[in-house]
């Protein structure tokens, strides 16, 4: 069977650490990796590991060639 990969952007790991670390306290024994995926999903922000699945990844800021080739146009070969 294969497995989605989902990635998440942690901006503030410190933030996120406190906050998984209350979930897992507030778990009597060891959590299945279920309940460990919705911990996680929550501690980075999300409502649940649904959320997380569902949620679009941010775009990839790519060059913009267009406006690349545009600029270099004000420029002769000696900058």
């Amino acid at each position: 069977m294969s497995r989605d990969i989902h990635a998440i952007t942690i901006p503030d790991l410190s933030k996120f650490a406190k906050s998984l670390r209350g979930h897992l306290q507030q778990y009597d024994g060891v959590p299945s990796h279920v309940q460990l995926l919705s911990m996680t999903a929550k501690a980075a922000g999300y409502d649940n590991y649904q959320h997380l699945k569902a949620a679009k990844p941010a775009p990839a800021k790519g060059l913009n060639t267009k406006r690349l080739f545009k600029a270099l146009r004000v420029f002769d070969t000696d900058g």
